[in-house]
């Protein structure tokens, strides 16, 4: 097998250092993957979620929260806070953001799934995803109106 790799044909003393370069980045590379395994353990998700009953948020909410901005943090608590489901002038008083702000984060956060923003001719009806709050259409009486005439 040496006689097939053109570099490892020299002198004996090229083939040992090579030899045991090869080595030491094998036995680096071993000690850095075990190392890696102890410090960060494997993450374990639960299937089945556990509901806060207190709050209504999922057990995940949290950790949904970290990965919001501060504004959009605040916007998601004020919607909370009147029960899932609120108008987004009431959204904006509760939150003390601009208009153009409010609207931005709004925007932003529907994007990405988190809140449903429904128009209701100049007005704007956000809602919380279902997967962050739990019974989003019971705490608004409209919604679960239109629910019951489909």
């Amino acid at each position: 097998m040496v006689a097939s790799i053109p570099f490892l044909q020299g002198s004996s003393l090229l083939r040992a250092s090579i030899l045991v370069i090869i080595g030491a980045a094998f036995m680096f590379l071993t000690v850095g993957i075990v190392t890696y395994l102890i410090m960060f353990p494997e993450i374990v998700i639960e299937e089945d979620e556990k509901f806060n009953v207190e709050e209504g948020f999922p057990a995940s909410f949290e950790g949904a929260m970290k990965v919001l901005r501060e504004d959009e943090k605040e916007v998601c608590m004020a919607i909370w806070k009147e029960g899932g489901t609120a108008l987004q002038k009431d959204v904006r008083w509760a939150t003390k953001l601009s208009k153009v702000k409010t609207h931005r984060v709004v925007t932003r956060l529907a994007s990405r799934g988190v809140l449903t923003v429904r128009k209701e001719g100049n007005r704007n009806t956000l809602s919380l995803a279902s997967w962050l709050y739990k019974n989003t259409s019971d705490k608004n009486p409209r919604e679960s109106k239109d629910l019951n005439k489909t």
